[in-house]
């Protein structure tokens, strides 16, 4: 999959780079955030990446190698393009339409099922690495990554997801896991604001973000 066919598969779409705002974004945000994906073709997507951006994609194949040499045992593949996938979901529910992420790392288990998927971060200097090792040495995700992990490993529905970082050798990781409380609470607080979301988004509705809560926005969607 090239960038222009990435970029076409993902437009319109709720993918995990825009996790944060639906979780932490004001109502203006909101509505930034639902006129560019109402006017999203993908095309913005091929535009050629430059500066800390480029060069995180330019190095995500050395993050991969650099888990693999750890995890050998493990088999590594390149899932690209996800669509949302966990049972119990009606096939015509918004999530399925409009949910998906791109995985940087996919993992198999030596049998061949699925282990999870991974976020790579290669920053251009030592102290961000430095930064994100302060969280990973405590087996934690760092928080402004957060919502783009665990959005990735609830819409995949896959059990493990691996934060990996790295500068030049220097490699730390931290793998979080779908049983985990701190994943399971983030989902508790993100689907109310992602269903209050998607009805903004697709029918025009505007709920007070002060009040959001699980009971108040069950009728919005159902699963």
């Amino acid at each position: 999959m090239d960038r222009k066919e990435h970029g076409t598969a993902r437009s319109g779409l709720i993918t995990a780079s825009i996790a944060s705002v639906i979780m932490k974004g004001g109502e203006g945000a909101w509505d930034t955030l639902i006129r560019n994906l109402w006017s999203d073709d993908g095309s913005d997507f091929t535009v050629a990446s430059g500066g800390a951006r480029a060069f995180g994609l330019e190095h995500e194949c050395v993050g991969r190698s650099l888990f693999w040499e750890r995890h050998a045992k493990l088999e590594i593949d390149d899932p690209k393009f996800v669509h949302f996938s966990r049972k119990g979901f009606r096939t015509n529910h918004p999530y399925r339409r409009l949910l998906a992420c791109s995985p940087d790392l996919g993992v198999l288990n030596p049998d061949g099922s699925r282990w999870g998927g991974g976020e790579i971060k290669s920053p251009t200097s030592i102290e961000v690495y430095t930064g994100y090792t302060v969280y990973t040495s405590r087996d934690t995700v760092p928080p402004e990554h957060v919502d783009q992990v665990f959005f990735s490993m609830w819409v995949t529905g896959w059990e493990n997801w691996v934060f990996a970082t790295h500068f030049n050798e220097r490699y730390a990781e931290t793998i979080t896991t779908n049983q985990s409380p701190r994943f399971q609470a983030w989902v508790k607080s993100f689907r109310p604001k992602l269903d209050a979301f998607i009805a903004a988004y697709l029918e025009g509705k505007k709920p007070e973000r002060d009040k959001l809560s699980a009971s108040s926005l069950a009728s919005l969607l159902r699963s």
